[in-house]
């Protein structure tokens, strides 16, 4: 509730700032989570002596590599 507050009591140029910078994070927070599973995914492909591409999100151990 008090974040809530906090935002409504700022000026319009202080929300757009604020939701730029909320924009900002959530982007960075997408890319270290992207370079994160393709970091893993080599791991694993490295590991189980797989091709790279057999190794997605979908991809089981047990089925498919």
């Amino acid at each position: 509730m008090q974040c809530r507050v906090a935002v409504i009591s700022k000026t319009s140029h202080e929300r757009s700032n604020i939701s730029q910078e909320m924009a900002k994070v959530s982007a960075e927070m997408t890319n270290m989570s992207e370079e994160i599973s393709n970091k893993v995914k080599k791991i694993v492909a490295d590991h189980l002596g797989v091709d790279e591409a057999k190794v997605t999100d979908e991809s089981s151990f047990i089925d498919d590599l």
